[in-house]
C-alpha cells in the first residue's frame, strides 16, 4: 500500500516492497540524532505563524522552522508548533519568527495550548 498508516504504538512508513516500522523511541532518538526537538509556541502580536516559517535566536540567527501554525481562535493568539535546534530549543525561552520581512517575538508554552474550559481545566 502506497501512503502514512498511524498506528497508537508508532507510526508504518512504506518503502518499496518492505515497510519499517518506527516506534515513539526511534522517532525521539531520530529527533535527538538530528539535534531538534519539537517545540510548542505562542505569538502573542498581530501575525499568524504558518508551516515554513523560519524560527531565529534573539541575534537573528536561524534555528529553526515551523512544522504547524496559525490562529487560535480561543486564545486570539497565533500558535505554532517548529522544529528548533538543540540546545536552543532547551536553552531558550522566547525566539523571534520572521513573517513577510519583520521579525516578531514568539513564546516557549506548553501543550495543550488551551486549557481552560476543558476537561483540563
Amino acid at each position: 500500500s502506497s501512503g502514512l498508516i498511524i498506528r497508537w504504538s508508532g507510526v508504518r512508513i512504506p518503502e518499496g516492497p518492505q515497510n519499517i516500522f518506527m516506534d515513539s523511541k526511534n522517532i525521539t532518538l531520530n529527533n535527538i540524532k538530528n539535534n531538534r526537538k519539537l517545540v510548542s509556541l505562542i505569538l502573542k502580536d498581530r501575525a499568524i505563524p504558518r508551516s515554513g516559517y523560519k524560527i531565529f535566536n534573539l541575534e537573528e540567527k536561524e534555528i529553526g522552522f515551523v512544522t504547524s501554525g496559525g490562529m487560535s481562535p480561543s486564545l486570539n493568539l497565533g500558535i505554532a508548533l517548529a522544529y528548533i535546534n538543540l540546545p536552543d530549543a532547551e536553552e531558550l525561552k522566547c525566539f523571534k519568527i520572521k513573517i513577510r520581512d519583520n521579525f516578531f517575538d514568539i513564546h516557549k508554552t506548553k501543550l495543550p495550548f488551551y486549557k481552560e474550559g476543558t476537561y483540563l481545566s
